[in-house]
C-alpha cells in the first residue's frame, strides 16, 4: 500500500486505521504500508517517522524537495514488495474498506495481474472541480477509447510489477490521471469498481488558482492525446516491459 504524504495533520490515525484494517483482513497475507513525505514541515516529519518507528510494516520516505505526489507515487512504488500495491491518497477520504469490494471482484475474476480501477458512488467537491473531472472524464475515454467512470479516481489496486515498469510523469493534481491513462496504455485488462468517499475539508483557492488548475488539467489532457498520437505513430514506444 503507497500513499504521498503532505502536512495531513489525521495522517497517524488513518494509517493506524490503515493497518488495523489490514491486519485482520481475511484476504491479505502480509502487507506493507509505503509512506512518501513529499518534504512536509520538518516537525510534521520528524513525529510522523518517531510514530512508526517501531512498526516494521511502514516504511517512511522522505524527497529532498517538495516534488509534487506524482513524483512521490512514483518513487514509492520502486520500493514495494509485495505482489499487488494499493493506491490512495494520504487524506483520509477513501476508506479502507473499499478493498473489500475490490478482493472480492479479485476472487469472483481469478484476479491475477488484473488492474483495479475504482470510480466514486458519490463525489464530494466544488462545482467547478465536479464539473472539471466529469469534462476530464469524457475527453480521457475518448483518447484512449475506454468507458472508465471515474478517470480521475486515485484508488487504484495494481500488479507491482506492472507500477514498477511504466513511466510516471504527472507531477501534481494530474498524478491520478497519469496512472489510469499510463496503466491502459500497457493494454493490461482491467476492471472498474464503485467504492465510497468520505466528506473531507476541501483546500480553500482563489477563482484565479482554480481557474489555474483548470488550464494545467487542459495542459495535461492535450499532452495524453498527443502522447497518445505519437505513440500510434510509432514515433514513442511505450515505457514498460513487455
Amino acid at each position: 500500500m503507497v500513499s504521498a504524504v503532505y502536512n495531513e495533520p489525521e495522517i497517524m490515525n488513518t494509517v493506524s486505521s490503515w493497518i488495523n484494517y489490514l491486519t485482520n483482513c481475511i484476504g491479505v497475507s502480509d502487507f506493507e504500508i509505503i509512506l512518501c513525505d513529499d518534504y512536509s514541515d520538518l516537525n510534521y516529519y520528524k513525529n510522523l517517522q518517531k510514530h512508526f518507528r517501531d512498526n516494521s510494516r511502514v516504511t517512511v520516505l522522505r524527497n529532498k524537495k517538495n516534488e509534487g505526489p506524482g513524483y512521490s507515487f512514483s518513487r514509492s512504488f520502486q520500493s514495494v514488495k509485495y505482489e499487488y500495491t494499493l493506491i490512495t491518497d494520504s487524506d483520509g477520504q477513501f476508506p479502507i474498506e473499499n478493498l473489500d469490494r475490490i478482493l472480492e471482484a479479485s476472487r469472483e475474476n481469478n484476479g491475477n495481474d488484473l488492474v483495479f480501477f475504482t470510480h466514486r458512488e458519490k463525489k464530494y467537491d466544488n462545482k467547478m472541480n465536479i464539473f472539471g473531472q466529469k469534462i476530464s472524464n469524457g475527453l480521457c475515454n475518448f483518447i484512449h477509447k475506454t468507458k472508465l467512470k471515474d478517470f480521475t479516481c486515485a484508488f487504484k489496486f495494481v500488479p507491482s510489477k506492472l507500477l514498477q515498469n511504466v513511466y510516471f510523469d504527472a507531477r501534481y493534481m494530474n498524478y491520478s490521471l497519469d496512472h489510469t491513462a499510463k496503466l491502459i496504455e500497457t493494454e493490461a485488462e482491467y476492471i472498474d469498481i464503485p467504492v465510497k468517499c468520505e466528506i473531507k475539508e476541501a483546500r480553500k483557492r482563489g477563482i484565479l488558482k482554480e481557474f489555474s488548475r483548470a488550464f494545467d488539467r487542459f495542459l495535461y489532457i492535450n499532452y495524453l492525446w498527443y502522447r497518445k498520437f505519437l505513440l500510434k505513430r510509432r514515433v514513442l514506444f511505450h515505457h514498460h516491459n513487455e
